[in-house]
């Protein structure tokens, strides 16, 4: 059988977490994620490099694999004789 807990269950809204229900409250806690990640990654260099050249490859990749889908399939007029004719189903 667990005990009751003493301590009051939490409620999580969006002025406890420093908002009025705008987005401020997740750009304070994100710049506070960010600035408690500059402090952690300086004492290990290795996770921290290697932190960044993943990140670097992901957004690399994901930027490259987005042009050329964009450039291919939207901006480009298909292979046809007659584009006009086409007939979306």
């Amino acid at each position: 059988m667990q005990r009751p807990s003493s301590a009051p269950k939490r409620v999580v809204t969006p002025e406890s977490i420093g908002g009025s229900g705008g987005g401020d409250g997740v750009l304070r806690m994100t710049l506070r994620d960010v600035r408690y990640a500059a402090r952690r990654l300086p004492p290990l260099p290795a996770f921290t490099a290697i932190a960044v050249i993943s990140l670097a490859i992901g957004i690399g990749a994901n930027a490259a694999i987005f042009t050329c889908t964009v450039s291919e399939v939207i901006l480009r007029r298909p292979p046809l004789e007659h584009p006009e004719e086409r007939v979306d189903i």
